[in-house]
């Protein structure tokens, strides 16, 4: 069944329309409030998930799709929604009449008033029920200020927790900021700029066979106060794993290796982040 409208010329008409803009502005503010909470809240938790997994590019790439799956979600829900949906004059008469009682049904009576050429009743009533309602809305103070601190909360909220999101993002621990910093960069390769690395030196060499050979690997975002270094020589298949001495500079690490017999693949392993294979 479609619901009535009114004609456009009566003075009614505009003031439903404000009513209907109070009304979504008010859901598009809580929405907004909805929305930041809920994308701060993603990214901190995103941030934790990163740390937990040492930054890995795996993670980074999961976590950017979770982010986007959230925020898309969230945002068609809280703030699309709300500008597509339709409220009828009939509906909107009975938000008003519930939130504004001193009305007295006259908004509803007015938008649900059929032609008095369907119903039997004059076009007097008509303009009578119309002038009712036209003046309730227009002089009802209630009405004026309709949904406005909800509003006005609301914005405030959503002010309030991005606000104070960024300064903790800014100022709170560093895996925070580089959390937040590779989710929001979609467009950016996970692997192109590691959070947490390990630089090997020399990354590949050729030595005489006999030869003694030291290396040395410095940990870059983050601290540890052990690495291992990991070879497998020749043919072998089982890693052997060394304890690296610390270095003369903070995250620096070394290793000899003796009487170097054999080709050996190897790596560097800090606090659960790996170097690239030597």
């Amino acid at each position: 069944m479609t619901a009535p409208r009114l004609h456009a010329a009566n003075a009614l008409t505009p003031l439903l329309q404000r009513a209907r803009f109070r009304w979504r502005a008010r859901h598009l503010a809580v929405g907004a409030a909805v929305t930041v909470s809920i994308v701060v809240g993603v990214l901190a938790l995103g941030s934790l998930a990163l740390e937990a997994a040492r930054f890995s590019a795996t993670a980074i790439s999961t976590t950017r799709i979770v982010l986007a799956l959230v925020a898309a979600a969230v945002v068609a829900r809280f703030i699309a929604w709300p500008l597509v949906r339709k409220l009828p004059d009939d509906r909107l008469a009975l938000y008003l009449e519930e939130r504004v009682p001193q009305l007295g049904g006259a908004v509803h009576s007015a938008v649900t008033l059929k032609p008095h050429a369907d119903t039997g009743h004059s076009a007097v009533l008509e303009r009578g029920l119309l002038a009712d309602a036209t003046r309730r809305l227009s002089s009802s103070s209630s009405v004026s200020i309709l949904e406005k601190p909800t509003t006005i909360r609301a914005l405030s909220i959503a002010v309030a927790v991005t606000t104070l999101a960024v300064l903790v993002f800014q100022n709170g621990p560093a895996f925070l900021r580089s959390g937040v910093r590779q989710l929001l960069s979609p467009l950016q390769a996970a692997a192109s700029a590691p959070v947490y690395a390990i630089t090997l030196a020399p990354q590949s060499l050729i030595v005489a066979r006999g030869s003694d050979v030291q290396l040395s690997a410095t940990l870059a975002g983050f601290a540890s106060e052990v690495a291992d270094f990991v070879v497998r020589r020749g043919a072998s298949t089982e890693w052997e794993h060394i304890p690296m001495g610390v270095g003369a500079s903070a995250g620096a690490f070394t290793v000899r290796l003796f009487d170097v017999a054999d080709d050996a693949e190897y790596y560097v392993e800090a606090a659960g982040v790996r170097s690239a294979m030597g």
